[in-house]
């Protein structure tokens, strides 16, 4: 039964992600291999390019970052939760 529904739901997710990512993006598509991916970038090599991008580091050096600041902010924001935990406490106790 879940795998059903997952397979609905990539379906329709599919078809309204799909459309935006860029033509030549490999990774976790249907019918695009890693195969397809090395031969376009050999063609674009041909035609004159120097250089291909890995966005797979690219992205989880991102992600280090994202993780990062979120958990600099969650530390950030402590003392503000400390102070309203400390008012609601001594309103209780008052």
């Amino acid at each position: 039964m879940t795998d059903r529904l997952q397979q609905a739901m990539a379906q329709v997710l599919m078809t309204v992600y799909d459309p935006m990512f860029l033509q030549h993006s490999y990774g976790f598509r249907p019918n695009k291999r890693g195969h397809d991916a090395v031969r376009q970038a050999k063609c674009f090599l041909n035609q004159g390019h120097t250089w291909v991008v890995d966005m797979e580091k690219r992205i989880e050096k991102l992600n280090q970052y994202l993780v990062g600041w979120l958990g600099y902010y969650q530390l950030a924001e402590t003392p503000s939760i400390c102070k309203q935990l400390d008012s609601w406490m001594r309103r209780r106790l008052a």
